[in-house]
């Protein structure tokens, strides 16, 4: 189960920073406020780039982007070459993001608004936890800290 974080420590020589997450539909407006208010507050720093999956359907990737533009951070961009997992869709990009990335961070959701009409999972089958909504930015976290990389999730 992923270790979430209360305090996002972006820690000293991390530079690259991973953000990743759910889709646009999944949000709601006070929980698209509260991962942009937590995206800036993890680019704060002028030294830090952000290293984004520029998902086709919004969200978190795009968030990210469109802060980092906004504060003028450097930005590494790998967005899927397709629209699937595998072969060089979303499973390859996942992958760049989290080489490239010096810590990830899963910004994900404690539950999805009434008004999506997707896949519903009892847990999040990456975490194998209940206590947030499956993400495939869990799946980059996860391979972060499989070759080593910090990775932290923060539930909104």
């Amino acid at each position: 189960m992923p270790t979430v974080s209360t305090t996002f420590k972006i820690l000293p020589g991390e530079t690259n920073i991973g953000i990743v997450g759910p889709d646009q539909v999944k949000f709601t407006k006070p929980t698209e406020a509260r991962a942009r208010l937590i995206i800036r507050y993890l680019l704060r720093d002028p030294k830090v780039s952000v290293v984004s999956g520029h998902c086709p359907d919004g969200g978190i990737d795009i968030f990210a982007e469109e802060i980092a533009e906004e504060l003028g951070r450097r930005q590494f961009i790998y967005p899927p070459s397709n629209q699937r997992w595998e072969p060089y869709g979303y499973k390859a990009r996942n992958i760049r993001i989290a080489k490239k990335s010096d810590v990830v961070f899963a910004i994900v959701l404690r539950e999805l608004p009434a008004h999506y009409v997707g896949q519903r999972f009892r847990i999040c089958y990456h975490c194998k936890t209940d206590t947030h909504v499956q993400s495939g930015g869990c799946w980059t976290a996860k391979y972060a800290e499989r070759i080593g990389k910090r990775a932290v999730w923060i539930e909104i």
